[in-house]
């Protein structure tokens, strides 16, 4: 079979050095890693230009190419494609789409790294990647690429390997090979690009024809062992796969790939069922650098931002800042670095130690501050902003910025989502239940006080009469399921 260019996609940490040596040790004379920190020699930078040239030797020496690369958007990776077009072989991506601290914290401990990306300076390197990955969107076929195979954990990679490892030799085309080898389920996101399957058609020339050749429909698999035909790319973006995915599999603070290849692992478990009414439309409407992603540029470049909060704190992992329109008398936001966590409905299991290392930042927090109110830790529902943050506020809720009823049942109806209510349902492996439409509802509830449930007529009566109210307010509970 001819050869084929596989171009990786990952922040530094995702492990595509790790990938691409492990793919040459399973096939022996098969496959050229091209690694843009090594193209040039020793102690000389690399470009992407040496990258395409020792690409193209490679193809026409018979060996199929590994770019391993960040290749973060479609700029980075459209040489690489026009080179496999020109040469008459086929152009595929690998995502290596593993949780960002998970990487963060991979770079950080790496020593000695080719390109010198390591220690804990690394960290912010990964951070930038991720966000401008998460704005770029996946590889899509429209770019000219036979497949996509998107690895969201562990047990993903080491099918993909399986399933390329095995390419060459059984004539197999890769998605093929991995759905036989899972065929109850399967926690790899692939799609098979806009010609199909080679094997499929019966044409044995598989990765070395051009694409000219005919096969069935591309399609997507949801990792839930069903499938579904897609027949153009634009059908893509309106399914909400435009970008990487938020971290359904568990973290691992080792190097995962040194374990992955020296011992087999359970597969990753599946994603957990959408709470009814659950919705990516929100995901689906974000525009970058437009206001609601101002916190996670915040997250991404916490240095850039001191000067409009010099209150800043921050740790490898979150950071706290005050809110620039506070809802009472003390509030602050706690933000994880990582930049593909959106909202509540983006967090599993394995964040449950970053939520407690902010709830350790916030406790650090309030501690510094006298307040006889007492405050409350949680998420909004349904938040306005498009990056998670966690509400740190003193409950009570005297600012001249709490101006509407919006404002007010944000915080005082089940809208707001306890942290110990989070971590509750995180523990039980249950998702954070969301319907859209009842969270709407609660911000239009009739006023009341959150201390004594006594019913206002408006706002200025409300927050005069909350001054004035001696009862002390109960600690803040949220419905089971929003």
């Amino acid at each position: 079979m001819r050869p084929v260019v596989v171009i990786l996609v990952g922040v530094p940490g995702a492990g595509k050095s790790t990938f691409s040596t492990a793919l040459q040790a399973a096939s022996p004379g098969r496959w050229e890693r091209v690694n843009q920190d090594t193209v040039a020699g020793p102690g000389r930078k690399g470009s992407r230009p040496l990258c395409v040239a020792a690409a193209r030797a490679a193809l026409q020496a018979g060996h199929g190419a590994i770019i391993d690369r960040c290749n973060w958007d479609g700029p980075q990776r459209k040489d690489f494609i026009a080179l496999a077009k020109q040469l008459h072989c086929e152009a595929h991506a690998i995502v290596l789409d593993l949780p960002t601290q998970l990487c963060a914290n991979r770079a950080a401990a790496r020593v000695d790294h080719e390109g010198g990306l390591d220690g804990p300076g690394a960290k912010s390197a990964v951070y930038r990647l991720g966000s401008q990955l998460a704005k770029a969107g996946r590889p899509q076929p429209s770019e000219g690429l036979s497949s996509v195979m998107v690895c969201n954990s562990e047990a993903d990679v080491k099918r993909a390997l399986q399933a390329w490892s095995e390419y060459r030799t059984s004539g197999k085309q890769p998605i093929e090979q991995y759905q036989r080898s899972t065929p109850a389920k399967r926690t790899l996101a692939t799609l098979w690009g806009k010609h199909g399957s080679r094997a499929a058609a019966g044409d044995a020339g598989g990765a070395g024809q051009t694409n000219g050749s005919q096969g069935r429909s591309p399609t997507v698999d949801h990792g839930s062992g069903s499938t579904e035909p897609l027949h153009n790319s634009s059908a893509v973006a309106e399914k909400g796969l435009g970008r990487p995915g938020t971290g359904r599999q568990e973290a691992d603070s080792g190097n995962a790939f040194a374990v992955l290849m020296n011992r087999a692992k359970q597969p990753a478990a599946a994603p957990p069922a959408k709470a009814p009414g659950h919705s990516n439309a929100r995901r689906q409407q974000y525009q970058p650098n437009s206001w609601k992603d101002a916190l996670r540029q915040v997250a991404v470049d916490p240095d850039g931002h001191r000067t409009k909060y010099p209150e800043m704190i921050v740790s490898e992992e979150c950071i706290l800042i005050h809110d620039a329109f506070p809802k009472a008398a003390h509030h602050a936001l706690v933000l994880p670095r990582e930049p593909t966590l959106h909202d509540v409905r983006s967090l599993n299991r394995a964040h449950i130690p970053l939520l407690t290392r902010m709830k350790v930042m916030a406790e650090n927090w309030m501690a510094s501050i006298e307040t006889s109110e007492g405050f409350q830790m949680g998420f909004h529902s349904v938040p306005s902003m498009d990056h998670l943050h966690m509400h740190v506020i003193s409950k009570d809720f005297n600012s001249p910025k709490l101006k509407t009823k919006q404002h007010w049942n944000s915080f005082t109806t089940a809208f707001f989502i306890p942290l110990e209510q989070v971590l509750l349902d995180l523990e039980a492996k249950d998702p954070v239940a969301v319907d859209p439409v009842q969270a709407e509802a609660l911000l239009k509830q009739p006023l009341r006080c959150h201390k004594c449930q006594a019913a206002m007529r408006n706002m200025p009566d409300l927050k005069s009469h909350v001054v004035a109210c001696t009862v002390r307010a109960a600690p803040h509970r949220a419905a089971s399921a929003l």
